[in-house]
C-alpha cells in the first residue's frame, strides 16, 4: 500500500461509525519462532546494514540472497516493500525494472512480491503480507491474532486498521489484550464505547482509566469514544474538546496553523515526555536539537498528523527478525521518521515551496532539509 493511503486509511479509520454486539479477548500466547537463513553471516550483515540505513550495500545483498532462496531475506525484502519503508534517495534513484529486480521474484512477467513467493514455505510471510478476506469478502482477528502468536503482534497494526474501516469492530475489540504490546489498545477501546455487552463496558472502563491517566491511548480513546446521550464522557471530556483534539492529532507546524487551545501544548509536550511511543520522537530530536528536543517532538508529532502515524513509524517490519528494542534505536527508523513527516511536502505540487512553509526550529529544519534534498 502506498504510504500516503497507509496513512489516509489510518486516520479514515478513526472516524468509522461503530456497531456489534459480542467480544473474545483470548489472544494466543508469543510461541518461539525462527526464519530459515536468519543466522547466515552474509544475511545478518546485510541486515545490520540496513538498519544503520545503507541501502546500497544491504538491499542488492538481500536480493541476491532471497534469489538463492535465503528464507529470511525473502520475508524481510518483502516486508520492507509491504511497509513501505523504501522512499529513500538511494532507491528513489533507481528505475522500477531495478527496484523490480529488489523485492520482487522474477517470474519471466512482472514479478512476485516476495512475501507471496515465500508465503508457500512460512505462514508468518502471508500474515506479513496484504491480509485475504474470508468468502463474505470481510475480514477478522483471526490472522492477526495469529500473527501475534507467531512473534510479530505489531503486525496487526495493519490489519486492525482494516477491521475499523470496515466497521467491524466485535473483531477489533478481540485484539484488545494483544494491542497492549504495541500501544493500540484505545481503538479496541473505542468500539467497547458503542456496545452495551458486561465485557464491552469493562473493556471501556479500562480505557476512561487509561484517559484519565492522561496516557496518549486515552487521548484517542476519548476522540474516538460516541458520546450522545453517554453522561458519565461528556462530564469528563467536554471541557477540554479542542484540547482534545489537537493533543490527539497534533498541527501541521505552518504559521498558518491554527494555534494550540489553551494548555494545549503543555498537555501535548508532557504527554510526548513520557509516552513510550513517542520514544523515537524524543531520542531523534535529542539527537539533531539536543536542548530544543522538546519544541522539535512537538513539532515533529504535527508532520506525523498526529497519534495515528505513530505505530506505523516506530513499528519494525519483522520483529521475528528486527526485535522492536532493537529496530526503534536504529538510524533506519529515524529514516522512516523523516519520510513519514515530509510525506506531504513529497505530495505537494510545489515541493521546495512547501519546505520554506515550514515553521520549524532551525535545528529540525536543517536536518529535515538534508534528508529531503537529493543526495
Amino acid at each position: 500500500m502506498a504510504l500516503g493511503k497507509l496513512i489516509s486509511a489510518v486516520i479514515l479509520a478513526l472516524a468509522v461509525a461503530v456497531a456489534g454486539t459480542s467480544i473474545n479477548t483470548n489472544a494466543q500466547p508469543p510461541l518461539a519462532t525462527g526464519l530459515e537463513g536468519a543466522d547466515s553471516p552474509v544475511f545478518q550483515t546485510a541486515l545490520d546494514r540496513w538498519l544503520q540505513g545503507d541501502d546500497e550495500r544491504s538491499l542488492p545483498v538481500l536480493a541476491q540472497l532471497a534469489n538463492d532462496e535465503n528464507l529470511a531475506a525473502q520475508i524481510l525484502l518483502g516486508a520492507i516493500y509491504d511497509r513501505a519503508l523504501i522512499r529513500t534517495p538511494w532507491l528513489a534513484a533507481l528505475s522500477r525494472s531495478e527496484e523490480r529486480a529488489l523485492f520482487r521474484f522474477d517470474d519471466g512477467r512482472f514479478g512476485v512480491p516476495w512475501l507471496r513467493y515465500a508465503a508457500a514455505r512460512a505462514e508468518v510471510a502471508e500474515l506479513l503480507g496484504p491480509p485475504v478476506p474470508d468468502e463474505s469478502g470481510r475480514f477478522n482477528a483471526d490472522a492477526a491474532l495469529r500473527a501475534a502468536a507467531l512473534g510479530e503482534p505489531r503486525s496487526t497494526v495493519y490489519l486492525l486498521g482494516i477491521l475499523m474501516s470496515q466497521g467491524t469492530w466485535p473483531e477489533a475489540m478481540r485484539l484488545a489484550d494483544v494491542a497492549q504490546t504495541y500501544d493500540l489498545q484505545a481503538m479496541a477501546w473505542a468500539a467497547a464505547s458503542h456496545l452495551a455487552t458486561a465485557d464491552a463496558l469493562a473493556l471501556r472502563q479500562r480505557g476512561l482509566a487509561e484517559f484519565q491517566a492522561r496516557t496518549l491511548q486515552g487521548w484517542i480513546f476519548a476522540s474516538l469514544a460516541d458520546r450522545i446521550d453517554d453522561r458519565e464522557m461528556e462530564t469528563i471530556l467536554g471541557p477540554h474538546d479542542a484540547m482534545r483534539v489537537y493533543v490527539t492529532r497534533g498541527r501541521p507546524p505552518f504559521p498558518t496553523a491554527d494555534p494550540p487551545p489553551a494548555g494545549g501544548a503543555a498537555v501535548l509536550d508532557a504527554l510526548l515526555a513520557s509516552a513510550p511511543e513517542a520514544d523515537l520522537l524524543r531520542r531523534y530530536c535529542g539527537r539533531v536539537c539536543g536542548g530544543e528536543a522538546a519544541l522539535c517532538t512537538r513539532q515533529i508529532y504535527g508532520m506525523l498528523a498526529g497519534y495515528p502515524t505513530l505505530p506505523y513509524v516506530v513499528s519494525s517490519p519483522v520483529e521475528t527478525l528486527v526485535p522492536q528494542d532493537i529496530y526503534v534505536t536504529s538510524r533506519r527508523a529515524e529514516l522512516v521518521l523523516e519520510q513519514y513527516s515530509l510525506h506531504s511536502i513529497y505530495a505537494s505540487s510545489d515541493p521546495a515551496s512547501a519546505f520554506e512553509r515550514l515553521d520549524l526550529v532551525q535545528c529540525l529544519s536543517d536536518t529535515l532539509r538534508s534528508a529531503f534534498l537529493p543526495r
